[in-house]
């Protein structure tokens, strides 16, 4: 969250694989669109399958496999 000048975690969701997802986050009340959410800087992204490290938004380098983070 720019806002914070802080890390920050959000979960989203993407209705389907090419939809714009949606974002949650514990600081904002109501779920928001991706595009309306200016306040965020994705730096990583991951799922089951695999860690990214994020260039700009909706782009990203894959590097590794979703084993790599810790349980």
């Amino acid at each position: 969250a720019l806002q914070l000048n802080a890390a920050h975690m959000v979960l989203t969701y993407y209705p389907e694989p090419s939809a714009e997802p949606l974002v949650l986050d514990n600081l904002v009340p109501d779920i928001r669109l991706a595009s309306r959410r200016q306040d965020l800087v994705p730096v990583y992204s991951f799922n089951g399958d695999g860690l990214w490290l994020a260039k700009e938004r909706g782009l990203g380098r894959f590097v590794g496999k979703a084993d790599r983070l810790g349980r």
